[in-house]
């Protein structure tokens, strides 16, 4: 249940790249500074290639407002699978600032996320979730998403 006194005018929103960026970049760093699993590989975004793959029509950028101010945003790359008929939503990164977080906000997103992919036609919905935002998991898991892959990481 979202609380008021906490997330007073919530706005869930698909925005356009260039709507969102520049009021998203500090955010990605203190994104970065949570969760980077490699603090030696600096956070150096390559905005021309996501800028293109917007206007492409192949991202989907989801935000959370809460009284106007960017509090959350998850993002998700759409297309054709490679292997099978069906069409693919796979995200490249989410986020609710701490101080917005365990107030139903997360919920809310995914609530928005998953029928606004379903009317742009994706099939699956593939959300990766880091080992040190368990909440994350547990999360996806409430909402009926399954567990189907374990990734690996090696540092070279």
């Amino acid at each position: 249940m979202l609380k008021p006194e906490v997330v007073a005018d919530v706005k869930i929103a698909r925005e356009s790249f260039l709507d969102v960026i520049e009021e998203a970049k500090p955010i990605l760093m203190e994104h970065w500074e949570e969760l980077a699993t490699y603090l030696d590989v600096p956070l150096e975004p390559d905005y021309a290639a996501y800028e293109a793959i917007d206007k492409q029509g192949l991202l989907a950028i989801y935000t959370v407002r809460a009284r106007g101010e960017l509090v959350g945003y998850s993002v998700y790359f759409v297309r054709r699978h490679l292997h099978y008929k069906i069409t693919v939503a796979t995200n490249d990164i989410i986020m609710i600032r701490k101080h917005y977080r365990n107030f139903g906000l997360g919920s809310a997103l995914f609530s928005f996320i998953e029928l606004d992919l379903k009317d742009r036609g994706v099939d699956v919905i593939y959300t990766s979730a880091k080992l040190s935002h368990p909440e994350l998991s547990l999360l996806l898991e409430l909402r009926g998403h399954k567990e189907v892959d374990r990734s690996f990481s090696l540092r070279l």
